[in-house]
């Protein structure tokens, strides 16, 4: 009788581990799920606020020449002082731009027809009214 009493102890020892085990990962659980919805709550409303100041903007920008005026010029004198007080960002920006004449020039045939146009006019024009140029070829 005595060890039954000892195997019922132990035994609802082990259920009361398990069961109490059971439950704080339960609670962890709902916990980590509240945080999800929490995150996820404060990001629609943050996306809601960027998407609703995005459109505001963007119309501004469309309907309002002065507006427009004033930001191209705001942008314009940023990316102008940027370009003088930083060489990295002049490095950039002119790698960006011979990047961009390249496939601008590979894949616009208008725009290729136009080069190739100004460079006979410019080459033309150095022959007729450069002499040294006109005797070294």
């Amino acid at each position: 009788m005595e060890w039954q009493l000892d195997d019922l102890s132990i035994i609802k020892d082990i259920i009361k581990k398990l069961v109490s085990k059971v439950c704080r990962l339960d609670h962890e659980r709902k916990r980590q799920l509240q945080i999800r919805k929490d995150k996820k709550r404060s990001w629609n409303s943050h996306s809601n606020e960027t998407s609703t100041s995005k459109i505001y903007y963007r119309n501004k920008y469309h309907n309002n020449n002065d507006f427009r005026d004033k930001e191209k010029a705001r942008t314009n004198s940023r990316i102008l002082v940027k370009y003088h007080t930083n060489s990295n960002f002049r490095e950039k920006m002119k790698s960006q731009s011979k990047i961009h004449c390249c496939h601008k020039y590979h894949k616009d045939k208008v725009f290729r027809g136009k080069v190739k146009e100004q460079s006979k006019i410019h080459i033309l024009n150095r022959y007729h009214n450069n002499s040294d140029f006109r005797n070294q070829y």
